[in-house]
């Protein structure tokens, strides 16, 4: 039926640095979650640097040494949380868009060491690294 599945799993994101006024606000770089690519399809669960849970789905394509993912991901609506601003208790408006789904366009390098393979993507202002695993 595939021709090739990929099997990964996405372990962290390490994120440029950002400038809050207050804890509450920052961004998580535990990002675990799973996807599965076949034939070039993606689709995928992970927690967000929100904190949230995301899907997402897309289609990779190649060029060269370097892979690109576009499509689509939920998890990053804005909400409010409570925080504490310059001293003082407010709400916190946290998330980066009104939409349900928002664009995924990632470019990504796959590591060759032989089975496992490491592959670092990156996303916006934030470097991703998971693991995969082919299945021929």
């Amino acid at each position: 039926m595939f021709e090739t599945i990929v099997l990964g799993l996405s372990l962290y994101t390490w994120h440029a640095p950002q400038h809050y006024d207050c804890s509450p606000c920052g961004l998580q770089n535990e990002t675990p979650g799973v996807y599965v690519v076949a034939d070039d399809y993606t689709v995928g669960y992970v927690r967000n640097s929100l904190g949230h849970p995301s899907w997402y789905a897309g289609r990779v394509f190649h060029a060269g040494v370097v892979d690109f993912t576009l499509g689509a991901i939920t998890g990053y609506q804005y909400h409010q949380i409570a925080g504490e601003c310059g001293g003082y208790p407010c709400m916190i408006k946290k998330g980066n868009t009104n939409a349900a789904l928002r664009p995924l366009l990632t470019a990504s390098y796959q590591f060759d060491f032989g089975g496992i393979k490491p592959r670092v993507a990156l996303l916006g202002k934030a470097l991703h690294v998971s693991v995969e695993h082919v299945f021929k």
